[in-house]
């Protein structure tokens, strides 16, 4: 949970139940990250999530990075894997998947840059390799993946600010992972009624009993509605 007021700062908490919450972490992070993403589970490292740190503005002012925990979320380790980037080169909020023998596939918005980028690394976190996508149909678009391990295939969830449309796109991650510029065309779930386009955005994705339920917002400046839609995982 992120902090932004006077006291700027991240906080993790747990729980069971999805009612009684417990913290158990709050990291003393240089550089403050401006946010910092969901938690992927990674074969002998712990758990990770990545990060990223910046102002919107032009210029090379942002980076990005790991944070890892061998103890659960206790404690983390932070690491910067780029920075001083420009704000067209910069990866935010990123979504992230493990496809196993070391792989990590990464989707990430860009900010103005006109598309999303895609991340990978092939031993576990300790190298990176950013290139650009063929989803070009975004506008600031936050991804969220989801991974069926048991096949393989992959969805990319996300909000096509502007045109009102959330879309997703389906692909085999093993296929993917060496061929970002081979994504294919999108399927459009449901429209928004935004008044601009920052007015909504942001899908966040989870699953539960074959359904995907996308989470979003959507309205004007002074009205706005978070908005659940839920599609067979197929």
């Amino acid at each position: 949970m992120r902090r932004w007021g006077k006291e700027k700062g991240h906080d993790l908490y747990r729980t069971k139940d999805g009612v009684k919450f417990k913290k158990i972490a709050s990291p003393v992070l240089d550089p403050m990250p401006m946010q910092i993403t969901d938690v992927i589970h990674v074969p002998g490292i712990g758990i990770m999530s990545l990060w990223f740190a910046g102002n919107y503005q032009n210029g090379p002012h942002s980076s990005w990075g790991l944070l890892t925990s061998a103890d659960n979320g206790h404690t983390w380790k932070q690491r910067t894997v780029e920075r001083d980037l420009e704000k067209t080169d910069w990866p935010t909020e990123q979504a992230g998947v493990w496809l196993e023998k070391g792989r990590i596939l990464v989707v990430a918005r860009s900010e103005g840059a006109g598309h999303q980028f895609q991340i990978t690394s092939n031993d576990s976190g300790a190298t990176w390799k950013r290139t650009k996508m063929n989803i070009t149909d975004v506008n600031a678009s936050t991804p969220s993946l989801i991974l069926d391990p048991n096949t393989g295939r992959l969805w990319n969830y996300y909000y096509h600010r502007g045109a009102k449309k959330m879309k997703r796109r389906i692909v085999d991650a093993e296929y993917i992972f060496d061929h970002p510029m081979e994504w294919p065309e999108p399927e459009t779930l449901a429209e928004g009624h935004e008044e601009r386009s920052y007015d909504a955005g942001n899908v966040n994705a989870t699953t539960f009993g074959g359904q995907h339920f996308l989470a979003t917002y959507t309205g004007s400046e002074n009205n706005t509605s978070v908005v659940v839609v839920s599609v067979k995982g197929e």
